[in-house]
């Protein structure tokens, strides 16, 4: 245990002492402008953008009200699905119990002294 606890507090020192000269030779770099500006450009639409005759913010709410139909209809679906297998098993189950009862011997009552 000694050993290792050794071994951990000189990997720290030794991580320590890397990062501190990489501070010193290394200081932080500011994003070129046109870097900046090119980077906008491709993430944001500029205002006013068209596709196909619907500007860009239209296209978002668009798809976003597609996809909440499509989950809700996609939800409908598998509710409806589970409890037609849920009415299914339990007709299974109400079919064998009536088959085991037809099966079973007819048993002739003892009359009572």
């Amino acid at each position: 245990m000694n050993f290792l606890s050794w071994f951990k507090r000189s990997r720290d020192r030794r991580v320590a002492a890397l990062e501190e000269r990489l501070d010193t030779a290394f200081g932080p770099v500011g994003p070129r402008p046109e870097f900046i500006t090119r980077l906008r450009s491709q993430l944001v639409p500029p205002p006013g953008k068209r596709y196909l005759g619907i500007s860009a913010e239209r296209w978002g709410l668009g798809v976003g009200i597609f996809g909440v139909i499509l989950a809700s209809v996609i939800a409908v679906q598998s509710s409806l699905r589970l409890v037609v297998g849920v009415l299914a098993a339990l007709g299974l189950v109400q079919q064998a119990r009536r088959k085991a009862i037809e099966e079973q011997p007819d048993v002739p009552l003892k009359p009572a002294p």
